[in-house]
């Protein structure tokens, strides 16, 4: 077989071990894929004619293909885990028609600011799933926070690491919230009923012509006060309805 210029280099080549597979080279890549077109084709067997014995040791150590003995000689096919392997390894092509690479299928989403993410909704939901269930922690914690440049990012009490600090957290929170309260209120004012928050309230939301509630009137003003009597426990107001609440039991 002639040897085309580079192919040395390129035979001699290990892509770096990735996820909880054992690392491979582009001759037991080619391998699997041979036998990936095989099983599409509805041949899953192949007698894999030219490639050396290491290799297919190497791809049956690992369990990524089966062997069986056939009149005509031994005859390979590829296993599930092999599939895993090259779904994991084969290096995909970029897209520039706007569809998610992973799934192929969906359209790449796009966040409410116009940034548009690298795959759809479904598999960025697949892949933050598995990183949670595998405790994979994408940030580092020493690191500045890509916002304000001056403090390290903050971490939850569980140990995850947020992406910004907890004052630009904060922030940034708090900008989403009055975003939220302005889309409401818009929603509001344009005829569109919004049901009070309170378990079983069938009564619309309150509003006012600057801002939105998340309760109806009565709901909201109950909301207050118990919100002020937690800030000022030792107010009068706040004494006496405790001394109420106490005596009706």
């Amino acid at each position: 077989m002639t040897q085309q210029p580079g192919e040395s280099i390129r035979r001699s080549f290990v892509f770096s071990k990735r996820r909880d597979l054992p690392p491979i080279t582009p001759r037991l890549l080619d391998v699997l894929i041979r036998l990936r077109t095989a099983q599409d084709s509805d041949a899953p067997f192949d007698a894999l004619t030219g490639v050396h014995k290491r290799t297919l040791n190497a791809l049956i150590e690992r369990g990524w293909i089966y062997s069986d003995p056939g009149r005509d000689g031994w005859r390979y096919r590829i296993t599930a885990l092999g599939l895993k392997a090259l779904k994991v390894y084969e290096p995909q092509l970029k897209r520039y028609d706007g569809i998610c690479p992973e799934c192929g299928d969906h359209p790449k989403h796009v966040t409410r600011g116009g940034r548009v993410e690298g795959y759809c909704a479904a598999c960025l939901l697949k892949q933050g799933r598995r990183k949670y269930a595998l405790r994979i922690e994408s940030k580092r914690p020493d690191t500045l926070c890509p916002r304000c440049h001056k403090r390290t990012r903050s971490r939850l009490p569980n140990g995850r690491v947020r992406t910004y600090c907890e004052p630009c957290t904060r922030r940034l929170k708090h900008r989403d919230k009055k975003r939220q309260l302005r889309s409401r209120l818009e929603r509001v004012l344009a005829g569109e009923f919004i049901k009070c928050r309170q378990p079983g309230c069938e009564q619309p939301i309150h509003h006012t012509e600057n801002s939105s509630y998340d309760f109806c009137v009565a709901h909201q003003r109950e909301y207050m006060t118990n919100y002020n009597d937690r800030r000022r426990a030792e107010s009068r107001a706040a004494r006496k309805r405790r001394e109420l609440a106490e005596a009706k039991w």
